[in-house]
């Protein structure tokens, strides 16, 4: 895979850049419904919508959200987009994760281990003692 290699290298540089220079931004990774219902897109998360936006979209109870959409394999570019909080999937990875799949194209997917629930264990029995 050189071809890849050379495109990921390069791109992941930039891209470091770009998540140093907004470090407080790109907290976060999840996934919206992007172009179209039942298609999924990977997206940073920036924060809550804020000001003038947040007035006009946080309407009701609909809280909104602020998320960058990187196009691969150029993840300079792309799309701010105001969704409802309710509409995002919030994922684990972190967004340097999220960075190296979207430049590699789906290529390289952080390792995933599903968070477990502890086990709850009953209360110990004890035996009754026959006094």
């Amino acid at each position: 895979m050189p071809l890849v290699r050379t495109i990921y290298k390069s791109l992941k540089q930039i891209f470091e850049t770009v998540l140093k220079e907004q470090s407080t931004s790109f907290k976060k990774c999840g996934l919206i419904e992007f172009p179209s219902p039942g298609t999924w897109a990977l997206v940073f998360i920036s924060g809550d919508a804020k000001g003038e936006i947040a007035s006009k979209l946080n309407e009701g109870d609909e809280e909104m959200v602020s998320v960058f959409l990187a196009p691969t394999p150029v993840p300079t570019a792309g799309f701010l987009m105001f969704v409802p909080r309710r509409k995002i999937i919030m994922l684990d990875m972190t967004p340097e994760e999220g960075a190296r799949l979207l430049i590699s194209g789906g290529l390289l997917a952080p390792d995933y281990r599903p968070k477990t629930s502890p086990v709850v264990l009953p209360p110990a029995i004890t035996p009754l003692s026959g006094t």
